[in-house]
């Protein structure tokens, strides 16, 4: 992927898994390309701290994002979002605005934590949705974020506040 003009860092990229040559990049912008990245648009509107973005494998129009307060969901390939769920972290505030130990914060928003930081959808279940968080939570919808499941309890042994820094969901029945 060739870098683009239009954007600064990138946090997120997908690929449409019905056309390889669709992809999406979130950072400090949200653009996509239809040729393999040889040209990109500025699509849609997402806050700085957007980590992760997946493509529906059933409807490729249909997009999911993770940010610092939940996932955010488009249904015209990324020219609108909106929120469909609640703060799927914690919500620990001391996580959320650690202490920088007096070094001047970095603006992306990079020291922020309660963040959705990986999101996968099923490829046989249309709507169902896995996040990970950077402060140890693992929430599933069913219903394409309606209602949300904390699957961290289910995860004995693991320390608290684990990052959870990817999630695959089952291409399996």
């Amino acid at each position: 992927v060739e870098a683009s003009p239009e954007i600064d860092w990138v946090y997120g990229i997908a690929v449409d898994p019905a056309d390889p040559d669709t992809l999406l990049l979130v950072g400090n912008r949200v653009l996509l390309s239809t040729d393999s990245g040889a040209t990109w648009d500025t699509v849609g509107s997402l806050p700085n701290t957007t980590q992760a973005v997946v493509i529906d494998p059933a409807e490729p129009t249909t997009l999911y994002a993770g940010a610092y307060f939940g996932v955010f969901k488009s249904t015209d390939r990324g020219d609108t979002w909106t929120i469909v769920s609640p703060d799927l972290s914690t919500a620990d505030t001391a996580w959320a605005n650690p202490e920088s130990g007096g070094i001047t914060r970095d603006v992306t928003g990079a020291e922020t934590h309660s963040t959705v930081i990986t999101i996968a959808e099923s490829p046989l279940i249309p709507g169902q949705l896995w996040v990970g968080t950077d402060d140890g939570n693992i929430q599933l919808t069913r219903d394409g974020g309606t209602s949300w499941t904390n699957l961290r309890a289910n995860l004995r042994g693991v320390p608290p506040n684990t990052w959870v820094s990817r999630v695959e969901a089952s291409k399996f029945d």
